[in-house]
């Protein structure tokens, strides 16, 4: 099978080849330039491991802030000058990285530099892909078609509490703008006005309110990018001129969520995805899910953690 990649976040035939086998093949090519980007706990390893198995004529590390502290190993920009005196066809860059805070943004950032046919990515999944929370999980693979898609537009959470998912919106979307919608105040008895939901809500009216902008803010690795909308949604909404990616609708009411479908579906970019939180857990939220795709004539399926609805806007 012939398989071309068209970025970083596409899997070379290779990946599922043993390290021993990858490397082999790589030194068999004719590389005789390695270079190994980031050098962390995963870079040392992978040095040791070329060093010991394959003759190339280089094996270089590559550390923006080791670099530092050694000379030796280069920044990108000292890689890129490098580059320009040696054949790239015998050149390869190997992703060393697996940290799952960093992840997408090292391999946003290595793609600014140089082009995707230099770059050998070792562990090409993402760990967030296999968490055991199946919500993240099911975000880390729907993240990673994003980027293979090139889907434009931000990112949106609507239901935020004390930012736990949030946090890995932002760690997997570094470069988009995050919108955050949250009362940051727990439910209000105004926003209960479906029978359904009164049904529900009773017991916790007063709660959820154990939150707070500077917490929420606190958890970001990239809070530059999160604009706060402090309120009751839908009214926060007013005056937002964006396209979406991605949104989270983890709102827990019907009104609330039927709101939410039906404004960020108009502005969901072809490629994206809705999650909607606690599906068949809270009565309002199913009725809204259903009773939007069907007249939207649109489908949902379930995510693992078997209380998400996610829709997808055709490509």
């Amino acid at each position: 099978m012939d398989y071309k990649r068209n970025s970083i976040w596409d899997v070379e035939i290779d990946t599922f080849m043993p390290l021993e086998t990858r490397f082999r093949n790589l030194h068999d090519s004719g590389v005789e330039y390695v270079y190994i980007y980031p050098y962390g706990e995963r870079g040392m390893y992978i040095q040791d491991y070329i060093e010991k198995r394959f003759s190339f004529k280089k094996v270089i590390c590559v550390d923006e802030k080791l670099n530092k502290y050694n000379k030796n190993i280069l920044t990108l920009e000292e890689l890129k000058y490098e580059l320009k005196n040696i054949d790239i066809n015998k050149a390869k860059v190997i992703l060393s990285s697996d940290n799952p805070e960093i992840f997408m943004e090292l391999r946003l950032y290595i793609g600014d530099f140089l082009p995707v046919e230099m770059i050998m990515d070792v562990y090409w999944r993402n760990p967030l892909e296999l968490d055991k929370d199946r919500r993240i999980a099911s975000l880390a693979q729907a993240a990673r078609q994003i980027y293979r898609n090139n889907v434009a537009g931000s990112i949106a959470e609507v239901g935020v509490y004390q930012g736990e998912f949030a946090k890995y919106l932002n760690m997997l979307f570094p470069r988009k703008k995050l919108f955050l919608f949250d009362t940051f105040s727990g439910f209000k008895e105004s926003m209960v006005v479906n029978e359904d939901d009164k049904k529900q809500t009773d017991r916790w009216i007063d709660l959820l309110k154990d939150t707070s902008v500077d917490m929420v803010l606190s958890k970001l690795p990239y809070k530059e990018q999160a604009v706060i909308y402090k309120g009751v949604f839908p009214d926060t909404v007013k005056g937002i001129d964006e396209t979406f990616s991605f949104v989270n609708l983890d709102i827990d009411l019907y009104e609330a969520t039927y709101s939410g479908l039906n404004y960020f579906w108009n502005r969901l970019n072809a490629g994206g995805y809705i999650f909607v939180h606690d599906f068949e857990q809270w009565v309002g939220v199913t009725k809204a899910v259903t009773q939007f795709c069907k007249e939207n004539n649109i489908g949902y399926v379930i995510l693992p953690d078997c209380i998400t609805a996610c829709l997808a806007k055709p490509l």
